[in-house]
């Protein structure tokens, strides 16, 4: 490695450990408030270590290769419970961390557990509501935990009226300051160390007041962090057995903890990846990074260490500041390590008011960000049934999570987790319908075949599929499509906006393959594209067996216009091998026979083998085009790769294109391509203006056909827009 590039890793681990300085600290005094201001100092070395190990653990296993593991605000909170619950019944220090140390390994073991098992790509499937209720509920514990430091009592237990009738104006001054350099900070210099800075800022000031008047009473210190080598000897206590025979009535409540916290750890470090992978795009495999995560924490917990989670804000401004690869991690762990041994003195003169307060705006950024949108539609009334049930959901699991605790609000969130689910089977996944009578093909057809095309258009109906074809939903499909396929000839289900198909949803399409079959009507099935996963999935449960891969199609389409040919065909108006007479053109519209020789004699004749590029986007035009037999498409792009340009519309024998660029010369906007070997007619700008000079009256009623077909043409693309509008990519 280079010593430029070195020298930016080293760079990016150094921000990243200020950035992780800033909220150790804040969260060693909530992990072991309950305890009391004597075990600061143990709750900051705890922090430290969960830092220096967890980084060096995960980033080797993990499979992201940067400064990613600290202790987290959900997993230290739930820590605190459980010390908080210990504390209470009168345990000693020894064996509440003994017992919080097993609960850190559980949680790395089940973790390690939900990743080998493919737990991780489960993540997506948690109710959103679900998650915010959480989330805002530990947003909400976190700041009632800051009351007591911030009022400057640090007395242990002391209950919430005995905190606030004891508060210290000195401290309380001094934490909300803090918290508010800390949020200007973050708001004006996103990518500056807000927590560090802001521990440094009220820090300063508590020194200088003091300095000043010695009496004024600001609170007390955090106390200087027990240094020396972190060494592997957490578990001795744990090993020789007579700690949890002592305490074996507690190792259910510890494995409930472990459980909680490695359920809540998951979800939230993997919510956090996946903001750093749309942020930076650096990928991430989900169940690696569970195993990852589960180990470090095995590791942190060998050492006395704080449970630690994958955190977003310290891998991105690593990563701004130049770290790319494990040398990073390195750097930041010995710069932590370093602190840790011989700076503890510096550590013990912060304020303990000052680390409340930087921990109030952690808990604040904390609150769901998806919850206040939810409200804002709910007072413009968008979506108000929606809008009502999550927001009741959210705050359902946010109080149960603040008044109940953990195990009771995840109970509740599972339960509604179901209900949701339930409710889900039985909503319609039809999203639109339409017909092609106002959503025609891309196809663009003579007067005669459009007539026909026109008059069946009611007949065929397209449903747009919104969520998954399984079990759940397979019948409730059925009988819908049912009702609207009365009186259709045919019924197009549009699956782009499908995700999965399982052997029900499959088996349920088959059903409705004969049931529409039955009654006259011919189901097609849009959104296939050969090979891919719908196919495969129709495929493999048999489904091929009664519905041919004919009627499959990539797109809605494509399907269109294969109704509108089987209409053309019964209607025998289909003559793809028969060259179509000048004389039935647009163009001749409106001509006495000696014009529409002149007009003919003035056009020249070509022939165009298949694939062959007439013109190209950007390329100057001056001719119209006139098919008299085969077929052209317009697409976007150059034309140089058929496959990657998309389809604009397409053009049978008897239509006239490329009307526009004879008009005003202008630049041609798509590409045109042969579709089969054809035969066409072209008419330059030139020789328009000799039939001009010759017969006025000629030229002028070839105008107005023109300006007829560019207003059919513009009808058709507005229709195209709006078919278009809202509907998903594919």
């Amino acid at each position: 490695m280079r010593a430029k590039q070195l020298l930016a890793e080293f760079r990016g681990g150094a921000t990243g450990a200020a950035l992780a300085l800033g909220i150790l600290l804040p969260l060693a005094q909530l992990a072991f408030a309950a305890l009391g201001h004597d075990a600061l100092p143990h709750a900051i070395r705890s922090a430290f270590i969960g830092a220096i190990v967890g980084m060096l653990a995960a980033s080797l296993v993990g499979g992201i290769a940067l400064c990613n593991a600290i202790p987290r605000t959900s997993t230290c909170l739930i820590f605190a419970a459980l010390v908080a619950s210990l504390a209470a019944t009168g345990l000693d220090i020894d064996d509440i961390l003994a017992l919080t140390t097993l609960c850190v390994l559980a949680s790395g073991v089940l973790q390690v557990i939900f990743g080998v098992i493919g737990m991780g790509s489960l993540v997506r499937y948690v109710p959103r509501p679900v998650v915010g209720g959480f989330v805002n509920g530990i947003a909400v514990l976190i700041l009632i935990a800051q009351i007591a430091p911030l009022s400057g009592t640090v007395v242990r237990g002391a209950s919430l009226g005995r905190v606030l009738g004891e508060v210290h104006l000195g401290a309380l001054v001094l934490g909300l300051g803090t918290a508010m350099v800390m949020w200007i900070v973050a708001r004006k210099r996103p990518n500056w160390p807000a927590a560090l800075i802001a521990l440094t800022a009220g820090t300063m000031v508590y020194v200088a007041v003091l300095g000043w008047w010695p009496k004024v009473d600001m609170g007390p210190l955090t106390g200087t962090p027990d240094s020396g080598w972190p060494l592997p000897d957490a578990w001795r206590s744990l090993l020789d057995g007579t700690t949890l025979a002592r305490d074996s009535a507690y190792l259910p409540q510890v494995a409930v903890s472990a459980a909680v916290m490695a359920l809540i750890g998951s979800l939230d470090a993997l919510l956090a990846a996946a903001a750093t992978e749309s942020a930076l795009r650096i990928p991430y495999s989900p169940n690696r990074m569970l195993v990852g995560f589960g180990i470090a924490n095995i590791a942190s917990s060998a050492f006395g260490g704080l449970p630690v989670l994958y955190s977003n804000s310290l891998v991105i401004t690593a990563y701004e500041d130049g770290a790319r690869s494990r040398w990073s991690v390195v750097g930041a762990a010995a710069l932590l390590l370093l602190l840790l041994l011989f700076g503890s003195q510096v550590l013990g003169v912060i304020p303990l008011a000052v680390s409340a307060g930087v921990m109030v705006i952690i808990a604040i950024g904390l609150f769901d960000r998806w919850t206040p949108g939810l409200v804002r539609q709910l007072i413009a009334r968008k979506h108000p049934a929606e809008v009502r049930s999550s927001l009741a959901i959210v705050a359902i699991v946010c109080v149960t999570t603040i008044v109940f605790g953990f195990v009771v609000s995840i109970g509740v969130g599972v339960a509604l987790s179901l209900l949701l689910f339930i409710a889900g089977i039985n909503r319609s996944l039809i999203r639109s319908v339409d017909d092609a009578g106002t959503t025609p093909s891309r196809r663009i057809y003579p007067a005669d075949q459009a007539a026909v095309v026109r008059a069946q258009g009611s007949r065929v109906k397209i449903a747009a599929l919104d969520g998954p074809i399984f079990f759940g939903t397979a019948e409730t499909l059925r009988r819908e499509v049912g009702a609207i396929a009365r009186g259709a000839t045919f019924v197009i289900l549009d699956l782009g906006g499908v995700g999965t198909v399982d052997a029900s949803g499959a088996m349920a399409l088959e059903r409705l393959h004969r049931q529409l079959a039955d009654g006259g009507t011919r189901l097609l099935l849009a959104g296939i594209a050969e090979g891919g996963r719908h196919a495969r999935a129709l495929r493999a449960y048999g489904h091929a067996m009664s519905m041919p891969d004919s009627d499959w199609f990539e797109d809605a389409d494509q399907a269109l216009e294969h109704t509108e040919w089987t209409a053309l065909m019964q209607a025998g108006l289909v003559r793809s091998d028969v060259e179509r007479p000048v004389s039935e053109l647009p163009l001749m519209e409106g001509l006495a026979p000696t014009q529409r020789v002149a007009l003919e004699a003035s056009m020249q004749r070509r022939r165009f083998a298949p694939g062959e590029i007439l013109f190209r986007r950007g390329d100057a035009g001056d001719e119209l085009y006139a098919v008299v037999r085969g077929s052209v498409t317009l697409v976007e792009g150059s034309g140089a790769d058929r496959a990657a340009g998309r389809r604009i519309v397409s053009f049978r024998s008897g239509v006239v294109f490329g009307e526009v660029a004879l008009l005003d010369g202008g630049a041609r906007t798509a590409t045109a391509i042969c579709d089969v070997e054809s035969i066409g007619y072209t008419l330059s700008r030139v020789d328009l203006e000799k039939l001009r000079q010759r017969d006025p009256d000629l030229a002028a009623q070839v105008l107005l056909n023109i300006a007829r077909q560019i207003s059919a043409r513009l009808r058709f693309t507005t229709m195209v827009l709006w078919r278009n509008q809202g509907q998903p990519q594919r």
